[in-house]
């Protein structure tokens, strides 16, 4: 069925998959849109104390940025897999874009710790809770992070590292 279908769009409807393209491209333009909205203006608890991005900064700043995105989108989604997807590609963001460029002095979580965005403790439990409800793995005797605690602890590193690029301009991860 696919291969008809394949072979009735390419013969009969010229210009269709790049109909589908557009189609594509604007759905996905529209879920980042509104990750970036969730992460600017979500949860009035979520955003305590911060002063909240605006729906411009973030978009600027992710639109060139794969990881970037997917690590906007992956924390929308939530739970703790998306928890964990989130911080994950927001880890491979940054060591991709060169801002770790110190001639290997320093590591990934080095360089959060020193921008005070983590602390080893705070990091290390998110990690155990992620871990574990993600997976329902066995997980050695810790104190997990709520929900809530998990979804602060992402969305401050995400935030600050947004921010980071916006103010300097970090350059875009060239791997993504």
């Amino acid at each position: 069925m696919t291969i008809i279908v394949d072979q009735f769009m390419s013969e009969s409807i010229p210009g269709a998959w790049a109909q589908f393209d557009e189609e594509w491209k604007a759905y996905e333009d529209g879920r980042v849109k509104a990750a970036a909205l969730y992460l600017s203006s979500g949860a009035p608890d979520l955003l305590a104390a911060d002063e909240p991005l605006s729906l411009q900064e973030i978009m600027s700043v992710t639109l060139n940025r794969d990881s970037l995105r997917r690590a906007l989108l992956a924390f929308a989604s939530g739970g703790a897999m998306g928890l964990f997807e989130a911080y994950e590609e927001l880890n491979y963001e940054i060591m991709g874009c060169g801002v770790l460029q110190n001639g290997g002095r320093i590591g990934l979580r080095e360089w959060l710790l020193r921008q005070g965005w983590i602390t080893v403790e705070a990091e290390d439990r998110f990690l155990k809770t992620v871990l574990k409800y993600r997976c329902n793995d066995h997980v050695a005797s810790f104190s997990p992070f709520s929900p809530f605690q998990a979804q602060l602890f992402v969305r401050n590193v995400l935030v600050k590292f947004i921010r980071y690029c916006a103010a300097s301009k970090a350059p875009e991860n060239q791997a993504s």
